[in-house]
């Protein structure tokens, strides 16, 4: 066993001897010539580490200035610049031409733990789509280039790359250094994740993000909901493993979302999520919730299909599953799992005894109760009483909830003989 680690290192020690940039432009040449219609179509995302981009990026650089040297006065000393490595100035323009038109790009650092320091510059990715940045460091060096990708960039992905939020979405000096042509918003930015970052605050560069519609803030150190007035398209909103204590108001800024993930924070209330009437799956396990009041409020969300709850306080009450289900009716699945024939029964039978049921359900479960009763009233005739389906839902138009009681024909009526 220790023979073949030993081979293994003594393989990875040449491999890295024998790694030099010109390689490494060779191989990537290669890979993008071989792969270019299918990283065109967007099929296949070229990843790079940073300094591997640094790499590209100085050479480009290089290549840039012998362009500007052909356009200068001076052609000799163009010449005698590109006839002295002319393989390599063919290999650069031709990485050059294809990273121009590449729609998506992932950055990851080579260390499978800390962050990469190596300063990120996407000043050649004009025509970026996506983009995915995973351990490098985005608030040391600001990145570059990032900010003119607002007018087309559709998905950013961060993780482990900054400590504010700011440092992504408007980098330092960005602003003064962007021409009048491109917008202060990010105009086709319609799904982002930062999560696993170092923020605290959600600072104003969220008002930004005018056009985003799937936000993930997950595993950071946010305590409070800010700055989201903006983001009047999102409809899902992800900010689970934070230090959230409040959603008081959200409604006021998140008014159509249809999918909410709060889970462990430190919540003990729903407040503000009982406006969100348009909300469909709702996860706030890992809280603080030790009421069923609190649940009894999410009992005004017409569309709430998918609840989790575990890990709360409640979660360990007594017929904890009947008491969620007896409240809000419309429920289709708690805890990632759906509500079965024992459970609804006993959510009936449970919202009969409480009077949770409004009156109709009421007189529809208890209606054979209801026809005997109205029996007793008419002792002097006899009734052919209608036939009835106990578990047949009532229509609308059904004559359950009126006090007045609607008699047979006469030919079903026979007076009673007196002896």
């Amino acid at each position: 066993m220790s023979l073949i680690r030993g081979a293994k290192r003594r393989s990875e020690k040449q491999n890295e001897e024998s790694w030099t940039p010109e390689r490494y432009l060779q191989e990537l040449e290669a890979f993008l010539e071989s792969k270019a219609s299918e990283l065109f179509d967007g099929k296949r995302t070229l990843q790079l580490h940073p300094r591997g981009l640094e790499l590209v990026n100085n050479k480009l650089a290089s290549l840039d200035k012998l362009n500007d040297l052909n356009k200068s006065e001076q052609p000799l000393d163009y010449i005698r610049a590109y006839v002295s490595d002319i393989n390599d100035h063919q290999r650069l323009e031709r990485i050059q031409n294809i990273i121009l038109r590449l729609p998506k790009v992932k950055l990851m650092s080579l260390s499978k733990m800390k962050r990469d320091p190596t300063p990120i510059d996407l000043t050649h990715f004009r025509f970026l789509t996506s983009l995915e940045v995973y351990k490098c460091d985005l608030s040391t060096h600001p990145a570059l280039g990032i900010a003119e990708l607002r007018p087309r960039l559709q998905t950013l992905v961060v993780s482990n790359s900054a400590e504010a939020l700011g440092h992504i979405f408007a980098p330092r000096g960005s602003e003064s250094e962007l021409s009048d042509d491109v917008p202060r918003e990010w105009q086709k930015l319609t799904t982002v994740k930062c999560s696993h970052n170092s923020c605290s605050r959600m600072d104003s560069s969220l008002t930004l993000l005018t056009c985003v519609r799937s936000l993930d803030l997950s595993a950071n150190c946010f305590k409070a909901m800010e700055n989201l007035h903006n983001c009047v398209n999102m409809m899902s909103l992800d900010l689970s493993y934070n230090r959230i204590s409040s959603t008081a108001r959200l409604n006021e800024r998140c008014g159509n979302l249809t999918q909410l993930k709060l889970r462990c924070n430190s919540l003990t209330s729903t407040e503000g999520i009982d406006k969100l009437y348009s909300l469909e799956h709702l996860d706030l396990s890992g809280n603080l919730i030790s009421t069923f009041k609190e649940i009894s409020r999410l009992s005004a969300l017409p569309c709430l299909e998918v609840l989790f709850l575990k890990e709360n306080p409640i979660g360990f009450a007594s017929n904890y599953r009947v008491e969620v289900l007896s409240r809000l009716v419309g429920l289709v699945s708690l805890d990632g799992a759906e509500a079965t024939t024992k459970e609804l029964a006993a959510r009936r039978g449970q919202q009969a005894t409480a009077g949770g049921l409004n009156k109709g359900e009421e007189e529809y479960l208890y209606a054979p109760k209801l026809e005997k009763r109205r029996k007793s009233k008419l002792r002097n005739v006899d009734i052919v009483p209608p036939t009835f389906d106990r578990y047949a839902l009532p229509e609308s138009n059904s004559s359950f909830g009126k006090e007045e009681v609607d008699l047979p024909q006469m030919d079903t009526i026979r007076e009673k003989d007196p002896n």
